[in-house]
């Protein structure tokens, strides 16, 4: 069973998404419909998200996403806590184009901003249009958003989420026209044998 059919599958049987994972268990992104109630506690069991290498912080509760790209264009993303909470802190990093998990160099877009220290009015965090940095934080550093990428047909990246202070669960919702492939049809003929 591919992995867009096994994430097919968690989300016909489950609510609420819960996971903590590694690079190499990222769960790959079918279609651009977004997670709503998404939990994370913990780390994995690898930490490969280290201050060297993405905007001075380590992972704590974290997610892995894969994105494969199916049309060009652009990418962002918007990660909103359901607690409003300026306490709740979720940070973000992108890695890619075409990274592997063996050999993670710096992510291309990364943010942690705390909206607390920053002395935002909002926790919610993210990829758009309207922004042009490309890496933020740590604490006070930042407003929570970057500018989008441009992605082109082919390539794959991985989106992580992480939350180093809080509770709460998120939603994310996808920005932009670039596309994702979707989950596989699953069709079940049913053949009767008329004797």
């Amino acid at each position: 069973m591919n992995l867009c059919k096994k994430l097919l599958v968690l989300f016909l049987f489950c609510s609420n998404l819960y996971a903590q994972n590694d690079c190499k268990d990222a769960l790959i992104v079918c279609g651009n419909s977004g997670f709503k109630g998404l939990t994370i506690n913990g780390p994995g069991n690898i930490n490969e998200i280290k201050p060297e290498n993405s905007c001075g912080t380590t992972e704590s509760n974290s997610i892995w996403l894969k994105i494969l790209i199916k049309t060009s264009g652009t990418l962002g993303f918007i990660i909103t806590p359901e607690s409003s909470d300026l306490k709740e802190d979720f940070d973000f990093f992108v890695f890619g184009p075409n990274a592997k998990c063996s050999s993670l160099s710096s992510p291309i877009r990364c943010s942690t901003t705390n909206p607390q220290m920053a002395h935002l009015t909002y926790n919610q965090t993210g990829i758009d249009g309207n922004h042009y940095d490309t890496f933020e934080g740590p604490a006070a550093l930042g407003d929570g958003y970057l500018k989008w990428l441009n992605v082109n047909e082919g390539e794959s990246y991985f989106v992580v989420v992480d939350r180093p202070i809080g509770s709460s669960n998120f939603s994310l919702q996808w920005l932009g026209n670039a596309t994702f492939y979707d989950a596989p049809t699953i069709n079940i003929s049913h053949q009767t044998n008329l004797i």
